[in-house]
């Protein structure tokens, strides 16, 4: 009988053959370290480059040769066979993942530095990831944790492992809503009003059943009662302009990240848009706050007309 341990070892691809065309060679190094990294740690074996055809082809002949044989019972060679049609299938979600991750690669990532427990669970989960939106995002978590390894936490992968690429659309549009805070690194704050607006939320796509959804795993807080504030001040940035806000009680809306959802939000492609940057400084204006917006080198105080998000 063939045993798992055999199967898992099968040889696996290149650097050179996991991205046809060519990488930068500033990150060609990077891409070699997180290949032998994954290696290290897992063991899953990545061939010299040219054996990609080879390998195809002992698969497909190994495959014949155990449903031929008559020592094994039928269960047993079905059973055998379609543990290599897994693993095959597996090996190429994890080879179109990696492939695009390279782009995203710094040249003084320390793939390294990765721990290796971390390795092992991301490439168990990201294995049997065959969506291509969901193996964007994947690509885009490793070469992330490359680029600054301890950044995501395992539970961050069992929560992306869970998600299907309707969550993940659902988060990406909630991060329009969010502002960059300018006294913590990178921390961020989605500002949505859904107590007082929810008709206007409604038509971007914010409800509550989604809210629900996200903070079902973990990825969000919502307060419909009080809500969450900021003190006195804050300072905030959106797209390219800085924004102050001074008041005795900031209304910092119905929603906040938690720290799964500082991490994830890292993560992806914030498309802000002007609509809720008015939306939002109109709220804070009609409660009573100060708002001035920094544009390049000066500071003017702004009046926005009530707009949807």
């Amino acid at each position: 009988m063939i045993k798992n341990d055999n199967i898992k070892n099968i040889s696996m691809n290149s650097l050179s053959l996991f991205n046809e065309g060519q990488i930068a060679e500033s990150v060609a190094s990077v891409a070699n370290n997180l290949i032998d990294k994954i290696s290290a740690a897992t063991g899953w074996v990545f061939s010299p480059k040219g054996l990609k055809f080879a390998q195809e082809e002992a698969n497909k002949k190994l495959i014949d040769e155990i449903s031929e044989r008559t020592d094994i019972c039928v269960f047993e060679r079905s059973k055998l066979i379609s543990m290599l049609v897994e693993f095959s299938k597996k090996k190429e979600n994890i080879i179109t993942i990696l492939a695009d991750s390279f782009d995203h690669l710094k040249n003084d990532a320390n793939p390294q530095n990765i721990s290796d427990d971390w390795i092992i669970d991301f490439i168990d989960k990201a294995s049997k990831i065959s969506d291509v939106g969901m193996q964007k995002l994947w690509s885009n978590l490793i070469a992330d944790e490359a680029n600054r390894p301890n950044s995501f936490s395992k539970k961050l992968l069992h929560v992306l492992f869970v998600m299907s690429y309707e969550d993940a659309e659902n988060f990406l549009n909630l991060t329009r809503f969010c502002f960059y805070d300018s006294t913590e690194d990178h921390h961020l704050h989605p500002i949505i009003f859904l107590k007082k607006h929810p008709k206007s939320y409604q038509k971007s796509r914010i409800t509550h059943q989604i809210l629900n959804e996200m903070e079902n795993l973990g990825l969000i807080e919502c307060d419909y009662t009080v809500g969450f504030i900021f003190d006195n001040s804050k300072d905030l940035y959106y797209q390219n302009k800085k924004i102050r806000i001074e008041g005795k009680k900031i209304d910092a809306g119905n929603v906040r990240l938690s720290s799964l959802g500082q991490m994830l939000a890292k993560l992806s492609d914030k498309q802000n848009h002007t609509a809720i940057l008015d939306f939002t400084i109109d709220n804070w204006s009609r409660l009573g706050c100060n708002v001035q917006v920094m544009r390049r080198d000066k500071l003017c105080q702004i009046k926005y007309k009530s707009k949807s998000p």
